[in-house]
């Protein structure tokens, strides 16, 4: 995927006025410019990462966390459906993630819809493993770790991620008696 990202070479109107100039104000260490109290930071602080370490422009960069963050959510999405299919199945559909040409789009124009679908895979399976396995701990900590990215990805993601949550707690409270386990995810 890497020299699909090298061939875009147009900026989206988002990515040219806010995500790339934040990566570059993050690498020369501008935090007044990096990082604005109306964008959450996940895309500004990897972005500027990854213009500091290979030393290059903030639309590189950019590109580079939503490429990242697009092949992270490979492992969220193929346990996903190996939860709620058979691992055949799953299989499968990794080829269509991996291949579908909107979501490869997403994936490398540099915009902060690749961090939003891992935080919706990461969600969907956290809320997946609770209801499958509600005495385990395992989808109470990836629920909450994902409400916690969804914070600090996209405005529009905190209400999503809190409605998972008290749907997951009253879930809790419904079939074990003692609901400690919905505390971990908050």
């Amino acid at each position: 995927y890497l020299p699909a990202m090298f061939l875009m070479d147009i900026p989206s109107r988002d990515v040219a006025l806010r995500y790339a100039p934040a990566a570059d104000a993050f690498a020369q260490g501008d935090w007044l410019n990096a990082f604005h109290p109306r964008f959450q930071m996940l895309h500004q602080l990897f972005s500027g990462i990854f213009t500091f370490l290979f030393r290059t422009d903030g639309f590189t960069g950019t590109k580079l966390s939503s490429l990242f963050f697009y092949a992270l959510g490979v492992f969220p999405f193929f346990a996903l459906m190996r939860e709620v299919f058979t691992e055949k199945i799953a299989k499968f559909s990794l080829l269509f993630y991996l291949f579908a040409s909107r979501l490869l789009i997403l994936g490398y124009e540099g915009l902060r819809e690749s961090h939003k679908m891992l935080v919706i895979l990461l969600l969907a399976l956290g809320m997946i493993h609770i209801v499958k396995q509600s005495e385990r701990l395992k989808g109470y900590i990836i629920t909450g770790i994902a409400a916690g990215l969804a914070v600090c990805t996209r405005n529009d993601m905190i209400l999503f991620s809190v409605c998972i949550l008290v749907f997951c707690g009253i879930l809790d409270s419904y079939r074990n008696s003692i609901s400690w386990r919905s505390l971990v995810m908050f």
